[in-house]
């Protein structure tokens, strides 16, 4: 497993606020993979691509390290907007107007 990789897990486990610290990390959210499961995310921590598992309410579960062979293969929907997720404040505000919502 890649050091980003192991990092990314080890953070998760051991902190509460693990997702914030990831995100000022560069984690983003590359998109959604209905091939491996219902729930499953790729997303890419610094130069480590994984897979997260939603489980929902904001908490996410680590899977596993994808490597880039199979990176090149996996079924990936990179449209994770309309999902309801999002990288960045502008791409939530794109969210909230397309939904209606007020954006602040």
């Amino acid at each position: 497993m890649k050091p980003d990789a192991e990092e990314l897990k080890v953070l998760m486990k051991d902190k509460y606020t693990w997702f914030d610290d990831a995100m000022k990390e560069n984690l983003t959210i590359v998109g959604y993979c209905p091939e491996v499961s219902y729930c499953s995310w790729l997303f890419k921590y610094k130069d480590a691509y994984v897979l997260l598992y939603d489980m929902g309410n904001g908490y996410y579960s680590f899977n596993r390290e994808v490597g880039r062979m199979e990176l090149e293969t996996l079924m990936i929907d990179h449209d994770y907007l309309k999902y309801g997720k999002f990288n960045t404040q502008e791409e939530l505000r794109q969210l909230c107007e397309k939904s209606g919502y007020l954006f602040v």
